[in-house]
């Protein structure tokens, strides 16, 4: 029986707009010096960017809140830029804190944010597996585009409103479903709260101030009590007896990775990545020959034929961590340090990979290009949940509530002149893992040199691919060989000469697996919907 580990994380939007929010908050707070004045300005009454922005601005430490000038030195000082990707977003945010500071007395509040819609979506497929089709025995909860602690409260959140869900079906001599969840209890565990070498990340305000559209505030009944927060410290008592449904682990999740593969034979356990790499990178970085017992890590990220999703070339989870993604990649090449990530000293976290390695990663890719057209629609998924929010079902009223509110968020970006889909890229993955073994799934016939950039200014987390049609040298002869890595005549035929970075190498570059193509972009919204809800 195969035996993935889940790591949830959430949505990461950054830009690198420091510049330019350097000089619109000037601006912006001229402005405001003029309105007290009494001149005439031209500032626009205030939009519905105003608590998102109070909530931006709780993300610092000890604000002066009476001082809009106080705040707006402490936004320079943190990285702003690390807010989101549009800049029309951000300078509306930036427009209604210092057009409304009477509003920053209310930043003495607490507040709760939580992963994103699809990764739910991602841990509820899976969870509701058979426990002979998958056995989840971990689900590690990483930084996001929320802080650390807000990622908990929603997984715990998640596990709370299945144990109602639970109840409400037995009462309702409904099956009960989730066989994968009651049968392992799976570990929850906490990664780190930042990536190996980028800025902290901070909220995304497509998904509310909360992540998952204020869910919380709207359904507080549906939210775990606040006793949830000290079950994963050092301290705990009877943590182990929280919840029937999962397990809080006091480790660091790296670390329960390795156990876990340490404890079970090799190629049994499987690893499905739907967020930033940095948990992998540290667990593959501490012990590398224990993280190869891998049998398959399963990827969701990055663009390759397609444009991005974050920048227009990266994609969310890549650009996140882009040396993450480049350390973990690096380890199906058959020379790991041909493409290791170039990163200065001071900021260089981890050890290299020792240079002869038991065997190379074996990785599979869901990019964009093949997550996206895999979309569910706001009619189809109205039409499906509504009967069992009516009937009473807790987890329908929880789901229904934040991707509802997403497809009206699409609706307000992209107008309602069509029906508005939300792309399923997370849940697509755990599809994969349930039916792997189904040939239409589809791949490409050789393993591809997928490689991530991590220093470009405008390519940061891009994965870039050798489009050229140049002949490697050594392609055929490295077929012949027996040991290709010492065979004078293919290192000879290797060396290409201003092939500085290995492209033209069959002894360099990476070797990734990459889905083009799934049993069906029309039938996974049917599949994801009567797993869940049945």
């Amino acid at each position: 029986m195969e035996a993935p580990t889940l790591t949830i994380s959430n949505r990461i939007h950054l830009a690198q707009f420091y510049g330019i929010l350097k000089t619109e908050l000037a601006h912006r707070l001229s402005l405001y010096d003029l309105r007290q004045k009494g001149h005439e300005t031209n500032i626009e009454e205030p939009n519905d960017f105003l608590q998102w922005s109070i909530q931006q601005a709780k993300m610092i430490d000890d604000p002066q809140h009476s001082q809009p000038y106080a705040l707006a030195r402490r936004l320079m000082i943190v990285d702003f830029s690390s807010i989101h990707t549009s800049s029309l977003v951000i300078m509306n945010a930036l427009n209604d804190i210092t057009k409304n500071p009477e509003h920053i007395d209310e930043l003495n509040g607490d507040f709760h944010l939580s992963p994103c819609v699809d990764d739910i979506l991602a841990l509820l497929l899976a969870l509701s597996a058979k426990p002979e089709e998958l056995e989840v025995l971990m689900v590690s909860v990483t930084y996001g585009n929320v802080p650390l602690q807000s990622c908990l409260r929603n997984v715990v959140s998640l596990f709370h409103v299945l144990g109602k869900e639970l109840e409400w079906r037995k009462s309702a001599g409904k099956p009960e479903g989730f066989g994968a969840m009651k049968a392992n209890k799976p570990i929850v565990a906490v990664g780190p709260d930042h990536p190996l070498c980028d800025e902290e990340l901070m909220a995304d305000y497509f998904h509310g101030i909360d992540g998952l559209h204020n869910v919380h505030e709207a359904h507080p009944d549906l939210s775990p009590a606040e006793t949830w927060k000290g079950i994963f410290s050092d301290g705990a008592n009877e943590a182990e007896d929280y919840s029937p449904f999962f397990t809080p682990s006091k480790a660091p999740s790296h670390h329960e990775i390795l156990r876990i593969l340490k404890e079970n034979p090799v190629d049994t356990v499987s690893i499905l990545a739907v967020g930033p790499l940095t948990n992998v990178a540290l667990a593959a970085a501490e012990d590398p020959e224990t993280f190869l017992r891998v049998k398959e890590l399963v990827v969701m990220g990055g663009a390759v034929n397609v444009e991005g999703n974050c920048t227009p070339v990266a994609e969310f989870n890549c650009y996140a961590d882009a040396v993450a993604a480049a350390r973990v990649y690096a380890l199906t090449s058959p020379k790991p340090s041909s493409t290791m990530p170039t990163i200065p000293q001071e900021l260089s976290t981890l050890k290299a990979y020792p240079n002869k390695l038991s065997r190379q990663l074996k990785l599979t890719l869901c990019p964009l290009d093949i997550t996206t057209p895999h979309l569910i629609g706001k009619n189809y998924f109205k039409e499906n949940i509504q009967a069992h929010v009516e009937a009473g079902s807790p987890l329908a009223r929880w789901v229904s509530h934040f991707v509802t509110k997403s497809f009206s968020k699409i609706e307000d970006m992209e107008g309602d002149e069509n029906e508005p889909g939300l792309s399923l890229h997370d849940p697509l993955t755990v599809w994969y893992m349930l039916t792997r073994d189904d040939p239409k799934w589809k791949t490409p016939e050789k393993l591809e040199d997928i490689r991530v950039e991590t220093s470009g200014q405008w390519t940061h987390g891009m994965h870039v691919v050798d489009r050229r049609f140049r002949k490697k040298p050594a392609e055929a002869a490295v077929a012949l060989s027996e040991n290709p890595d010492e065979d004078p005549h293919i290192l000879t035929l290797d060396e290409v000469p201003g092939d500085d970075h290995g492209w033209l190498s069959v002894l360099k570059g990476n070797r990734l697996n990459r889905l083009i193509d799934s049993p069906g972009h029309e039938i996974f919204k049917e599949v994801l919907m009567q797993r869940i809800f049945g």
